[in-house]
């Protein structure tokens, strides 16, 4: 008797390892499709490594000081300012996963020959709709301008925002847009994107007295790098072996020499 109440302890035991390292097994693969922890040094290095260019360093790669983040439904929208030219800010998004962590999945940079400005840019994934600002104290209200489609054409609406701080970044919906903007179901397709307009406190357009003149336009760019790649297989796999492991080492002797 005590031989068979010692096994069954060992059995138990030898359950609980297979079923913490099967766990921490499956944890760490997860954990290596969604790796960032969603600070500011974690976000700009995943930027950096994704635009990483060999031969093009100061044009390509994007070396991101991070001015704004923002949560939204699916994950964490950033707004940066590209350390390696003055005028270069973009908006990456990344993918939150189960552990809490993230991963990116694409980034827009945009040429700004502003010292002034409100910048609008929509996602795709997650469907964010995100608005940036950057040196805003100058103004007293911005507006952005929402584009839509009907049954009878294109249409466009400004929605003015008042400004509350110098940086900024606002991650919006596309109800929350339709919303301020006033629009009913029939408009299609709405988005937001480009540079707004600043205004002064008697709502005189002031945008243009920030205008830099004489530099360089290294253009437009960015990249989708589409959801995390996770292994779901083999995940799915080890569970499944740890869980008939663990079934075995807990299957009552008894029960056994009763079926043999």
């Amino acid at each position: 008797m005590s031989v068979f109440v010692c096994s069954r302890k060992v059995r138990i035991i030898l359950a609980v390892v297979t079923a913490v390292l099967t766990f921490a097994a499956a944890a760490y693969i997860y954990g290596t499709a969604f790796p960032l922890v969603g600070d500011e040094k974690s976000l700009s290095q995943a930027i950096l490594e994704a635009s990483y260019h060999p031969r093009f360093h100061r044009m390509s790669n994007i070396d991101a000081e991070i001015l704004g983040v923002a949560q939204t439904t699916g994950g964490l929208a950033a707004f940066f300012r590209n350390r390696n030219h003055d005028h270069v800010f973009g908006f990456a998004f990344f993918e939150r996963g189960w552990n809490r962590r993230y991963t990116l999945t694409g980034y827009q940079k945009e040429f700004v020959p502003y010292s002034s400005f409100v910048l609008a840019h929509r996602f795709s994934f997650d469907g964010v709709q995100m608005i940036a600002g950057y040196n805003t104290g100058v103004a007293h209200t911005f507006g952005i301008t929402v584009h839509s489609h009907s049954h009878v054409g294109q249409g466009q609406v400004e929605i003015i925002f008042p400004v509350e701080s110098e940086r900024f970044l606002l991650a919006l919906s596309e109800p929350e847009i339709r919303e301020r903007a006033g629009l009913t179901g029939e408009h299609r397709g709405v988005w937001i994107h480009g540079t707004g307009t600043l205004y002064s406190e008697d709502g005189n357009d002031i945008t243009d007295n920030y205008f830099v003149e004489g530099v360089a336009d290294y253009g437009l760019g960015g990249r989708g790098i589409g959801r995390a790649n996770i292994n779901g297989s083999l995940i799915f796999l080890m569970l499944g072996s740890g869980f008939i492991i663990v079934k075995l080492l807990l299957r009552d002797r008894h029960t056994k020499e009763a079926n043999a």
